[in-house]
């Protein structure tokens, strides 16, 4: 039986102090706005979709600057290439039409964007099945809120390393908050996943899905680089923010990348 490392993580709040002090702004750099990258292509039918934006002013509280004049490309290694549609109703989001996800394939992005390029390339990956999802009931402790909670059971395929991403859904909402990026990697265990708890308290009648999406290790690294970000306290003794590890060339960040998807759906009885 393997006890997979799965990783949780959840903010830290910064410390708050006052003092007598003078106020100094650092001079940053808010000349060079960068491009950011968000884009997937799964096994499950498309269409799919990039999603690109550029980083904004460090002092700026607005929404970062959505792109909508690139040109945005995506093929792959069986010779198919579609250039994608920006949705005028959705700023600086591009649709495919055609191209569609295939397990074994490599995936390639290309965006033109202000005479850049940037690209990026991911292998879709298999993953492997969900053999099914068991329901307990849990009543309330110290540590656990009181309700139904789902484990999860899996067979790990041998003699590799595999990474994973988690996507819970109660009916049609996902658990997208900063706390619900929940990604997975057996580098050091092997064996079959049993037991592995979702960690959310559900109510009879939920209705429950679980997504379980293949990654790469690159994929990986990039989603563990964020959750670092995202959890670090800013104290005072901590090490400044860096940016994740961009799979994306040229200088820009964020993530392309191609999964398989394996999927299962319980109600709580």
């Amino acid at each position: 039986m393997k006890n997979i490392k799965f990783i949780l993580f959840f903010i830290a709040l910064p410390f708050l102090f006052t003092a007598c002090q003078e106020v100094v702004e650092v001079p940053l750099n808010n000349t060079n706005p960068k491009l950011v990258v968000d884009g997937l292509i799964t096994s499950q039918p498309g269409p799919y979709y990039i999603t690109l934006s550029q980083t904004g002013d460090f002092y700026s509280t607005d929404p970062a600057p959505k792109v909508t004049d690139a040109v945005v490309t995506v093929s792959d290694d069986a010779g198919n290439s579609e250039v994608l549609t920006h949705l005028s109703d959705k700023p600086g989001t591009y649709q495919t039409s055609t191209i569609q996800g295939v397990v074994g394939q490599t995936y390639y992005l290309n965006i033109q964007h202000n005479g850049q390029s940037y690209q990026a390339e991911s292998k879709l990956l298999p993953v492997t099945n969900i053999d099914k999802l068991e329901i307990r009931f849990v009543e309330e402790s110290p540590t656990k809120d009181e309700g139904y909670y789902i484990y999860f059971f899996a067979k790990e395929p041998q003699g590799e390393t595999n990474y994973y991403r988690f996507y819970v859904y109660e009916g049609d909402s996902l658990y997208n908050s900063v706390n619900d990026l929940i990604i997975s990697s057996d580098d050091f265990l092997k064996g079959d996943i049993e037991n592995l708890e979702l960690g959310y308290p559900f109510d009879l009648n939920d209705v429950v899905r679980l997504e379980m999406h293949s990654l790469s290790r690159k994929e990986y690294e990039y989603y563990n680089g964020l959750l670092n970000v995202l959890n670090s306290d800013g104290g005072l003794f901590s090490p400044p923010p860096v940016n994740p590890p961009s799979t994306i060339s040229n200088g820009a960040l964020g993530i392309f990348r191609a999964s398989a998807v394996a999927t299962e759906t319980v109600t709580i009885k």
